[in-house]
């Protein structure tokens, strides 16, 4: 007996080296985060194929820095009124820049330890015309 799994879906998670690279964003997602707070979940592939990463935007008012900045990236910019009008095809399969950082993540393990590990966030978004300084 054997196994057959379709895995043409599965996004391999690696630690990517700090830096600035191009992502296309592959998938995003409405979702509710562990406190309650709006936000989406965007999947941002890198472009060479070495990798993905999920990003978190909080759509909370006073906390949308990263939803700000990740729409201005895909080139959408606010109206007369400051308001950004946009919807989830609007961002899908963009290509964007990210600024790639490292950060602690602790989690527990079946025996009830806490462990820690280094993942790859994406600390900063900016469009592709955008200079790297």
């Amino acid at each position: 007996m054997g196994y057959s799994m379709d895995m043409s879906g599965e996004i391999e998670k690696t630690l990517i080296p700090e830096g600035w690279y191009e992502f296309t964003i592959v998938e995003m997602t409405e979702e509710t985060s562990k406190k309650g707070n709006a936000m989406f979940k965007v999947v941002c592939e890198l472009v060479d194929g070495g990798g993905a990463i999920d990003v978190y935007c909080v759509a909370e008012k006073g906390k949308r820095w990263k939803l700000k900045q990740l729409l201005k990236a895909c080139g959408i910019l606010p109206d007369a009124d400051a308001n950004f009008n946009w919807d989830i095809p609007d961002i899908k399969d963009s290509k964007i820049h990210g600024r790639v950082a490292h950060e602690s993540d602790d989690w527990i393990d079946r025996d009830g330890k806490t462990r820690t590990s280094v993942k790859s966030v994406i600390a900063e978004f900016r469009s592709i015309g955008d200079m790297l300084t």
